[in-house]
């Protein structure tokens, strides 16, 4: 296969569901606006890109059933998102019927079958988000599924739950099957209004293809790990778990709600109820007297011109795992390293559980306390991705529901364990405010600004991707790497991302290992600087765990905060 030709096309039709116009819920918003905002589609893709193997002994139409109930059950796939006016917001329309056109390709590349699929942008003015192909062997049976599916449908942890279903839908065993078609799609009627309350399908097979900005599952080869709506396994852990009936076998993760799971025209209706209204006034209160309080950026320097290839490459250290910054395929006046450490992820563990913390916020810690050093501040402010899917039935739900979380922590303490505990407090405060309006907020910090009399800056963006999706089967993320794992660093293909001056990830590959990444405008954190300020989180890191905290003895774990114990979600 060549280009974006495909030899075969099949068109699978629906009808008689349900139709539907609601406004965007506050997790479609966030990826419409950033989808709306971007300079250049090629310096990254929001969208989500999958593939996974089609068990032998299925046929093409068994395939195409599987793609249709698919369909089906979960809305997202079948909206299309209407702009706005000067007096009205966008929103969205669920149709409740229509056609959707299955490519066919001989052959068993997936990379290019989603190239092809992926080389024009969605029109979600007209078309559904979602584009999908099936790979053929030589005897024309079906080997592979590539799935491309648009962002404002779907994020990593949703992708997981169609990938997943996917799986059940295509599996030999008839129990299996029934598991995945066990949620229903809404009947054709009025939206009801409903309680608003890892790695993407993680299995032998399953590829993320070119993993797209927002979206990519942890551990999977990221061709561009910008960022992932990711749910924070400390969230999780901190909030009540439902108590499910008493399974005869394993349960299913995560495990099926008893009744149907609302789709996203319900939950917008929700987030307008008096059930959002007093989840947003909530957030409001939170997010007003943090602006009022944090730092009015964490660059507080005049920007600088951004150094050629030439120059910067000049001003580095040079060493056998360093090269000059990508520049020629990404944006100019960017830089994006890659950083590994058996070192820092021993340390790290050691911290974490000293602290009685996720691993997560130690690096989200470290970056911080840097940064804040960096810029003579005393305290951090930054947004961290978090997912929402507190509780079962937001874990079931296949559509956006992430959200920019605001924090402000104290760096100044005597010991980087104070600086841990304090970023892990910040969070799950954040995480128990963080179901609310993005247009809302947007005007609070220009309000908040005028009243300070200074222009806000919220531009550093942290991403744990490490809890991106549902668990998987086996309930576990991929083997811790070695503590004997050597340090590298690597230059990676730069990307922009809008209204952002610093982007920081942590992923799992396959292998266990953590990477950390950054991505930075240059202006603001000059190449050199951004492969110091990762050499930097290691000796942090490092040093807290062999100094312990004070007061405290090594291997001591204090009592948890009570703050941990909250409930992440707002009622």
């Amino acid at each position: 296969m060549t280009g974006a030709e495909f030899p075969g096309e099949e068109v699978v039709e629906f009808g008689g569901l349900r139709a539907v116009r609601a406004p965007l819920t506050w997790g479609q918003q966030v990826i419409y606006r950033a989808l709306q905002s971007r300079a250049q589609r090629a310096h990254y893709d929001y969208n989500q890109r999958m593939s996974l193997p089609v068990p032998e002994g299925r046929s093409l139409r068994e395939v195409i059933d599987a793609v249709r109930e698919l369909v089906t059950a979960h809305e997202s796939l079948r909206t299309v998102y209407r702009d706005g006016t000067a007096d009205s917001a966008p929103y969205q329309e669920v149709q409740g019927e229509g056609r959707l056109t299955v490519r066919v390709v001989h052959g068993d590349d997936p990379a290019a079958a989603l190239d092809a699929l992926a080389v024009t942008d969605f029109d979600l003015s007209r078309e559904w988000g979602i584009r999908v192909a099936v790979l053929t062997g030589p005897g024309g049976e079906p080997r592979r599924l590539a799935l491309y599916v648009s962002h404002v449908a779907v994020d990593g942890w949703a992708m997981g739950l169609v990938v997943r279903r996917l799986k059940g839908l295509l599996a030999d065993d008839a129990a299996v099957r029934a598991e995945a078609v066990a949620g229903e799609a809404a009947p054709a009627g009025p939206a009801a209004a409903q309680g608003a309350s890892a790695e993407a399908a993680r299995g032998e097979g399953v590829s993320a293809g070119a993993v797209p900005a927002m979206a990519a599952p942890a551990g999977a080869a990221l061709a561009v790990p910008a960022p992932a709506h990711a749910a924070s396994a400390e969230a999780v852990r901190a909030a009540p778990a439902p108590t499910p009936p008493a399974p005869t076998a394993p349960a299913p993760t995560p495990p099926a709600p008893t009744a149907p799971v609302p789709q996203p025209a319900d939950l917008a209706e929700t987030e307008r109820s008096e059930i959002g209204r007093t989840a947003d006034r909530r957030a409001d209160a939170y997010q007003r007297s943090l602006l009022r309080r944090a730092p009015r950026t964490m660059f507080p320097a005049r920007p600088s011109t951004p150094p050629t290839t030439a120059t910067a490459t000049a001003t580095m250290t040079t060493t056998a795992t360093t090269t000059a910054p990508a520049g020629t395929a990404g944006p100019q006046g960017w830089a994006h390293g890659e950083f590994r450490s058996g070192r820092l992820e021993a340390a790290a563990r050691e911290v974490a559980e000293r602290c009685r913390a996720g691993e997560e916020t130690v690096y989200l810690a470290a970056v911080g306390t840097l940064l804040a050093r960096r810029a003579g501040l005393s305290h951090c402010v930054l947004k961290t991705i978090f997912a929402n899917r507190i509780g079962a039935e937001r874990q079931a739900m296949v559509t956006p529901l992430a959200s920019d979380v605001l924090l402000c922590f104290d760096v100044s303490g005597p010991s980087f364990d104070d600086c841990v505990r304090a970023a892990h407090l910040a969070k799950l405060r954040g995480y128990a405010r963080a179901q609310y309006d993005p247009a809302r907020l947007e005007r609070l910090v220009a309000e908040v600004g005028r009243e300070r009399g200074e222009q806000l800056d919220l531009s550093v963006l942290h991403n744990d991707l490490g809890a991106l999706a549902p668990p998987a089967e086996d309930s576990g993320r991929p083997a811790r790497g070695s503590a004997a794992a050597e340090t590298s660093f690597r230059w990676a293909e730069p990307f922009r991302l809008p209204s952002v001056k610093l982007y920081c990830s942590v992923r799992t590959t396959d292998r266990g290992e953590r990477v950390i990444s950054l991505a930075a405008d240059t202006r603001y954190l000059p190449a050199p600087d951004l492969r110091g300020l990762l050499y930097g989180v290691e000796e942090l890191v490092v040093n807290g765990a062999a100094g312990g905290g004070p007061g405290e003895r090594r291997g001591e774990a204090r009592d948890r905060d009570v703050d941990e114990r909250l409930s992440a979600h707002v009622s």
